[in-house]
Formats: structure tokens, C-alpha cells, sequence
């Protein structure tokens, strides 16, 4: 293939992506993600002890 390459540069579009992306602010929120993981974790803990206390429970009877 044969011919010239050109370079434009990148778009402000572009620019402004990777800006969000890898900005090293401190003051941002907790990405939601890992708070939706901790809450699907406390829960699956709870229904396991809740489980657990039902089992405990229907032994003593």
C-alpha cells in the first residue's frame, strides 16, 4: 500500500474521554459498582446467617 498517512490529531471528543478516564482527582465518589458489590455481599452474608439461625432453631424443636 503506498501513499501518505495523515495525522489530524485527536478530537476534543477524544481528548476529553481520555481526560475523564485517567484523571487523578481524590475528590471523586466510590464508582457505584463497588458499592452495589458490597451490598450484594452483606446480603448474601445475611441470608447465609439467616439460614443458619432457622437450622439452629429447627434442631432445638
Amino acid at each position: 500500500m503506498t501513499g501518505y498517512t495523515v495525522h489530524t490529531g485527536a478530537s476534543k471528543k477524544f481528548v476529553s474521554g481520555w481526560d475523564r478516564i485517567f484523571d487523578s482527582s481524590d475528590d471523586k465518589p466510590a464508582p457505584k459498582k463497588k458499592k452495589a458489590a458490597r451490598k450484594s455481599a452483606a446480603k448474601a452474608a445475611k441470608k447465609v446467617a439467616t439460614k443458619a439461625a432457622r437450622k439452629a432453631a429447627k434442631k432445638k424443636s
